[in-house]
């Protein structure tokens, strides 16, 4: 039977495109009357991110399209946050990065040069880190870590007291009408839903290890040589993160863990004590880029997808961009926007 909700607005989805949106709409707009259904999924690639900010990244050092755009809605989003919980989220680390090859190596040589990377990129110190790099290494600014993991913890029991939350409900399950808006962001599971099927989408699946490392190693730096390092708290440390496209199971795989052992003990010559081997999938999309906007035919139903790995990044500007486009009627970028591939709902 069909839940009637009474809401001006309702989103689907508990993860970091959900929370982020529902959190930007109330803190614009306490007055919105809003619901959040959450199903609390076990599974979502979420709880096991590791959350890392990375602006320059690629075999070819490039930074992120409209870094400076993305980077200035997090930094606002943890404002806004702190100013709620007296907590921060987003913690600034540099990243070392090692290169995998010499073409890599020429890249960023070439990149340190121009102008528009000196705030990105520096040169990196043999004395810094006790790790191998035979094609050198460098080190990337303005990134670091987000902990999704106490950010979706804390704006969940903010959102408690602002709105209404729904476990066990289903889209499926909901009625709507043509004046409320409902947005949708609950994963990649949302190729299967009927007004969506039709984008692009690319999930993929990606395991990550948590582990014990020596209580000497350095916990000041991420490391990346396509496999990244992150140190956490009490001596422990992810390292992630493999890439499925066809596999799309909740399974770990012995071939992963191998995979991401592999690469970590080459920077570092250390084998750890592996903790926990976590598996996630997330919801890309065929350019990689997220998914931002309205339906073609039903505008009242709208999507925020696709963020791929780069969830950290991206939730907080895709969150302040959909609330832009409802509150004031703002366009979204449109290499955001879903309207880039409005052609495929015709074909």
């Amino acid at each position: 039977m069909e839940k009637e909700i009474n809401s001006d607005i309702i989103i689907v989805g508990g993860g970091i495109a959900g929370i982020l949106t529902a959190f930007s709409l109330l803190k614009y707009d306490p007055s919105i009357k809003l619901t959040l259904i959450d199903n609390q999924f076990h599974a979502a690639a979420w709880r096991i991110a590791a959350g890392i900010i990375n602006p320059v990244a690629g075999k070819r050092i490039v930074k992120t399209a409209n870094i400076d755009l993305l980077m200035s809605a997090l930094l606002d989003c943890n404002a806004a946050l702190h100013y709620q919980t007296g907590k921060h989220y987003f913690f600034s680390m540099p990243i070392v990065r090692v290169f995998r090859d010499q073409s890599e190596q020429l890249s960023w040589d070439k990149k340190i040069q121009k102008e528009d990377y000196h705030a990105w990129l520096s040169p990196y110190s043999q004395t810094l880190l006790p790790i191998h790099t035979p094609y050198g290494a460098g080190i990337i600014h303005g990134g670091g870590r987000l902990d999704i993991i106490g950010l979706i913890h804390d704006i969940k029991a903010w959102l408690s007291t602002q709105c209404t939350i729904l476990h066990n409900t289903f889209h499926q399950e909901i009625s709507f009408s043509s004046e409320q808006t409902i947005i949708m962001c609950y994963g990649w599971e949302m190729m299967y839903n009927p007004y969506w099927s039709w984008l692009p989408f690319a999930p993929f699946k990606g395991e990550v290890l948590t582990v014990k490392m020596p209580s000497d190693f350095s916990s000041t730096f991420i490391l990346n040589n396509g496999t990244y390092f992150l140190p956490l708290t009490n001596g422990t440390a992810r390292i992630g993160a493999t890439i499925e496209h066809d596999a799309l199971t909740y399974t770990p795989t012995q071939q992963a863990r191998e995979e991401l052992l592999s690469d970590f003990t080459a920077m570092t010559n250390i084998i750890p004590d592996v903790l926990a081997h976590h598996v996630g999938i997330r919801p890309g999309i065929e350019d990689r880029y997220p998914v931002i906007g309205s339906h073609p035919m039903h505008k009242n139903i709208m999507i925020v997808n696709g963020l791929g790995g780069r969830g950290a990044l991206y939730g907080a500007f895709c969150a302040q961009s959909i609330t832009d486009n409802i509150l004031h009627n703002n366009p979204i970028l449109p290499e955001y926007s879903v309207e880039r591939y409005y052609y495929r709902f015709a074909l």
